[in-house]
């Protein structure tokens, strides 16, 4: 199937078949420029111009020779520096080609991988083709995505072809370092693709599970609303990473929560240090003072950021498990991430979160029709989402009333959350819209980083029509257990930062003068 090209195109193809005319035979042009068509057709051509005519006709022609053949079991990738007398082109840069079959999330994961190595991308080109392949994996024709190829000498896939040029690298035990951690983001994207269905049979089988058994020490109300939170979920509101069972087991006498084997699904049952028995073990570990609480959901942040789809803290959703006569005897976990519509739902219209915000209204005391009600519904709606799901009802009640009185001050206020099982620390920094910067900003996370012996680069600053900005710093604490720290201890520090010398003399010329008089003179 030949491409149909736009004026731009056709002229920027003309310029590469006048190249390929020297060196291959008519055949072979033809099959070369139809494939690159398909594949620069997304490409801007301001970016095609600025190569150098035999680097872009060396390219093409290396990329060709790369799609050749392909095995769909596992991913092609080939990472290297391009040399004139081996490869027939140069580049500055190192190079890599990838070569998978189609799946969600591959180019925004392999760019994590790449911000996570420092490596800076100076060309980013990915086109999905459709393959017609024989049995041994090899090319016989290729089309554009939608097109339909006849299947009668091989079968069809669709292929997902990256091509990106990092830094150079000339070192190759580097060069070699990073294609295996490629080969492992895309194993952990294609079982977290392939076992997609699997872990939404999963949610959709704890609904039904839970409408069924009917513990009686918990309410209908509670049991409805876990199986609408599950609903909610399976609505296109989580990306599922991975998932695992355990179930209540009595050791030398106490119930404890033994891993269920083989139930592992996703990332969970790959060969990750991140993912290994060890530390999910030790989440097992961290239940057990839960096995017996009444409790449907609970919520957790894993220890290390995610490589597919987005570089954040995955959750981990843990649901409890019970038989026909309502006795407690096991959980099951999802891993995963809250999908962009997440946060731009309000609480109120999320299962569970709608009933915590509402149960902090009503411990507040204060009437919601009335401004403090009011301006405290405000606070609850813009709360760092992720942390609206794991903080207990108690540390939300006293941290929400403790930014409504606040009250639009020109105060710096700093709120600190632990999260044992992901090792880390949300803190939560309100400071004057006007003294905020980027180098408040980084001077903060220093203190904090140092105070609370953590490191971490994720933060998350929130601007309103209020006079103050929110800053979230999600840090990971590097020992086993949280560091004592004293947060007034540490909001001092962060006051004194956000101090000009402005403000010190204000404050000389009020104990000079009195507040009157310093004023006029200020």
């Amino acid at each position: 199937m030949m491409y149909q090209a736009s004026e731009g195109h056709r002229k920027f193809l003309g310029q590469l078949e006048e190249q390929l005319r020297s060196r291959f035979s008519d055949e072979q042009v033809r099959k070369i420029i139809n494939f690159s068509g398909f594949y620069y057709a997304s490409a801007s051509l301001e970016d095609l111009a600025e190569y150098r005519p035999d680097d872009l006709y060396g390219a093409t022609v290396s990329t060709w020779h790369f799609v050749q053949k392909n095995d769909l079991n596992s991913p092609k990738i080939r990472v290297y520096n391009p040399d004139f007398e081996q490869d027939g082109w140069q580049s500055t840069h190192t190079v890599i080609e990838v070569l998978q079959k189609d799946m969600p999330f591959l180019v925004d994961s392999i760019r994590i991988e790449l911000n996570r190595r420092g490596l800076t991308v100076h060309t980013i080109h990915n086109a999905v083709l459709k393959f017609l392949r024989d049995d041994k994996g090899q090319l016989l024709e290729v089309a554009g995505r939608k097109a339909e190829l006849e299947e009668d000498n091989g079968s069809v896939s669709a292929e997902s072809l990256i091509y990106i040029e990092v830094d150079r690298h000339t070192d190759q035990s580097e060069l070699d370092d990073l294609s295996l951690s490629l080969q492992e983001v895309l194993a952990e994207i294609s079982t977290s693709v392939s076992d997609f269905p699997a872990m939404r049979e999963k949610a959709q089988m704890l609904c039904k599970e839970l409408a069924n058994s009917r513990p009686t020490h918990l309410s209908d109300g509670d049991i409805s609303e876990a199986t609408d939170f599950l609903q909610w979920l399976d609505h296109d509101h989580f990306t599922y990473l991975g998932y695992d069972e355990y179930e209540v087991v009595d050791e030398d006498g106490k119930k404890i929560l033994k891993q269920v084997a083989g139930s592992e699904l996703g990332v969970l049952k790959l060969d990750d240090a991140r993912y290994n028995e060890q530390s999910r073990h030790d989440m097992a570990l961290d239940a057990r003072q839960f096995v017996l609480i009444p409790e449907l959901l609970s919520f957790a942040k894993a220890s290390s950021h995610a490589r597919v789809h987005r570089p954040a803290y995955p959750d981990y959703i843990t649901i409890k498990r019970f038989n026909d006569e309502g006795k407690l005897v096991g959980e099951s976990r999802f891993l995963g991430l809250y999908t962009a519509s997440v946060y731009n739902q309000t609480p109120s219209q999320i299962p569970v979160l709608r009933k915590k915000v509402s149960a902090v209204l009503q411990a507040s005391g204060l009437d919601p029709q009335g401004h403090n009600g009011k301006h405290l519904t405000q606070i609850l709606e813009v709360y760092p989402r992720d942390d609206l799901f794991q903080i207990d009802l108690h540390e939300l009640t006293e941290t929400a009333l403790g930014i409504l009185n606040i009250r639009e001050r020109r105060k710096v206020r700093l709120f600190i959350r632990e999260d044992s099982f992901g090792k880390l620390f949300s803190c939560l920094v309100y400071v004057p819209r006007d003294i905020y910067s980027t180098e408040f900003r980084h001077r903060a996370q220093q203190i904090l980083c140092d105070a609370l012996d953590a490191n971490g680069t994720e933060f998350h600053t929130y601007f309103s029509e209020s006079a103050l900005a929110r800053t979230q710093f999600l840090l990971r604490f590097n020992g086993d257990t949280a560091p004592e720290y004293s947060i007034k201890e540490i909001e001092q520090q962060i006051i004194n930062i956000a101090r000009s010398w402005s403000d010190d003399l204000l404050e000389a010329l009020v104990e000079r003068y009195g507040e009157e008089q310093a004023n006029r003179h200020y």
